[in-house]
């Protein structure tokens, strides 16, 4: 049976459509918190930019004074508290090299989805000549990570249950589906029984 040179891929209509969710995070509110708690313990703080993502929201603050930044990694718990987090805890990250400035990572109180659709027309993952990337989610910036699975001879995917690994597998496969010719793509399914 000969086949088709005329294969088209499919649409990206067939995905579900999305509306951009808006975020429902008080950032003035949460600063405010972060730098009184801050304040109470005898500590300077200023936050220099925030960042909101779809699942957690970033706050960059840099020391002021006499403040030294393990003084204020020792407050992640008295911050938690502070701006009420909903899974009890906020990450203050290293210091980024060369400045004052680290991050304090507190979870939103409703993360947003990220549709596969939004990343399929997204430009910069169109004009992508890659047709093995695949995306990995969305930076606070809101930028699109991708990778490129050609480079990697193993990927894998882990999490705790109902974190989202079989639709981030579902995502993966339907992006490849829809953007690659079945002639330069071959997915095998293997079962492991105990």
């Amino acid at each position: 049976m000969k086949r088709s040179n005329n294969y088209k891929l499919p649409n990206i209509d067939l995905l579900e459509s999305y509306d951009k969710e808006a975020l429902e995070n008080d950032t003035d509110a949460i600063s405010k918190a972060i730098t009184d708690i801050v304040k109470e313990k005898g500590y300077d703080i200023r936050i220099a930019d925030i960042r909101e993502g779809p699942s957690y929201t970033r706050f960059y603050a840099k020391t002021e004074g006499k403040t030294k930044y393990k003084d204020i990694k020792e407050l992640e718990n008295d911050i938690a508290l502070g701006v009420e987090s909903p899974n009890g805890s906020v990450v203050i990250t290293d210091p980024i090299p060369m400045t004052k400035t680290f991050a304090i990572d507190v979870p939103n109180k409703k993360r947003s989805y990220v549709w596969l659709k939004s990343f399929l027309e997204n430009a910069r993952f169109e004009e992508t000549p890659l047709l093995l990337n695949i995306p990995l989610g969305l930076t606070n910036d809101g930028k699109l990570e991708t990778i490129n699975l050609w480079r990697q001879p193993h990927l894998l995917i882990s999490g705790m249950v109902c974190s989202g690994k079989s639709s981030y597998l579902d995502s993966i496969i339907n992006t490849l589906l829809l953007r690659t010719h079945p002639k330069a793509l071959k997915i095998f399914q293997t079962f492991y029984v105990q």
